[in-house]
């Protein structure tokens, strides 16, 4: 990380700020190559272009997905979900975590700018900051769904005919 002077703030010095720098006033999304038009199988699931991401981007959108590779991170997130301000008493109780590894986890979940959270008397609330998250986490649920579903059929099948 680059040293901070008092003429750069903290979202400059971080790594791979240059590529959100390099938009130059196009959206991130079309930076990224995304193409809201393309649709497949016309269920509305938009795709990429086919040009390839630079590497810092990469370094972005694997950092977004490390957020993601933890269950306790990702139960929270599901508590987050509905869209409510939530507290973190609130939030050990609805997950059955550990105090210390919720605040822990917290904290990442807010540095990685998935969450935001803010000071409300002796409070601090936490509210779900990506609207794409809910898309990303529902499309991978859906996924593991239809996968599981297809298990039990094959083994409905397999237990039915007996081999």
């Amino acid at each position: 990380m680059r040293a901070i002077n008092q003429s750069t703030n903290l979202a400059n010095a971080m790594p791979g700020r240059r590529a959100m720098n390099a938009l130059n006033g196009s959206s991130f999304a079309e930076f990224c190559g995304y193409n809201a038009k393309r649709r497949l199988n016309g269920r509305g699931i938009t795709t990429m272009k086919s040009a390839p991401l630079p590497d810092e981007l990469l370094l972005l959108v694997a950092e977004k997905f490390r957020m993601l590779s933890d269950s306790t991170r990702l139960a929270i997130l599901r508590c987050l979900m509905d869209g409510k301000e939530s507290n973190v008493s609130e939030i050990v109780a609805r997950t059955g975590r550990e105090l210390a590894n919720v605040s822990k986890h917290l904290k990442m979940l807010a540095e990685a700018r998935l969450i935001s959270r803010r000071k409300e008397g002796s409070f601090v609330l936490y509210k779900l900051d990506d609207p794409v998250l809910q898309k990303i986490c529902s499309l991978v649920c859906d996924s593991l769904r239809r996968d599981l579903e297809a298990e039990v059929k094959r083994n409905k099948r397999i237990l039915k005919t007996g081999g």
